[in-house]
């Protein structure tokens, strides 16, 4: 049996107990969801629960989670949306926080080749060929009325960095640059092709 060690305090009483959780992951998954429950339960009624707990915890320490804990935490936060008060409270968290040097070489790390979910078996490191020029880009968008394709944006209407409309292989193939394998898009819509590459593939089909 598994067992998970609780600090509650209920008017003022601070005390420990230990809740055992039964092996079978799918009683286990259950069992979790009635202990979230009961603790949601538990803070409707005494609304100045949660007040009193952090008072209590105010200064201690927690100790550091195990490796083991750390992966499983990441294994069940996995995949699972936020949502925009979460993202907010999280934005608001970081903001003015300096990452150390070490940390963004760590971040950099962790999404780096096949790592990042984007990984495409290193096609990015294929070069252009040399008809890929500025003469040609230069035509797509003129014969796109330097309009992207997808959100409609004029190419003046761009600010930030990029000042000028991207264009797009639809199929993918940078050796493709048959101007009916071309499109204008802003580089906020170019970014969104990098996922679901087939979808996207469809959703130009006969566009051009």
């Amino acid at each position: 049996m598994r067992a998970f060690k609780i600090e509650i305090d209920v008017k003022g009483l601070f005390f420990n107990k230990i809740m055992p959780g039964p092996k079978d992951p799918i009683e286990y998954k259950k069992w979790k969801k009635r202990q979230s429950e009961d603790a949601v339960n538990r803070y409707i009624k005494y609304p100045n629960l949660k007040k009193q707990v952090s008072e209590k915890m105010k200064g201690k320490k927690r100790s550091p989670f195990s490796k083991k804990h750390r992966e499983n935490l990441s294994e069940a936060l996995k995949g699972k949306p936020k949502s925009k008060d979460h993202k907010e409270k999280i934005k608001k968290a970081r903001m003015g926080t300096k990452l150390s040097k070490i940390t963004k070489v760590k971040q950099s790390e962790t999404h780096k080749g096949e790592k990042n979910p984007n990984w495409q078996g290193g096609i990015s490191d294929i070069l252009y060929p040399d008809d890929w020029t500025d003469i040609l880009r230069e035509s797509i968008r003129q014969r796109d009325g330097y309009i992207c394709q997808m959100c409609g944006i004029h190419q003046d209407e761009l600010n930030g960095f990029y000042k000028k409309i991207d264009i797009h292989h639809i199929d993918y193939n940078k050796d493709n640059l048959n101007p009916k394998n071309l499109i204008s898009l802003c580089r906020g819509c170019h970014l969104k092709t990098n996922y679901n590459r087939e979808y996207w593939i469809n959703y130009f089909k006969g566009r051009v």
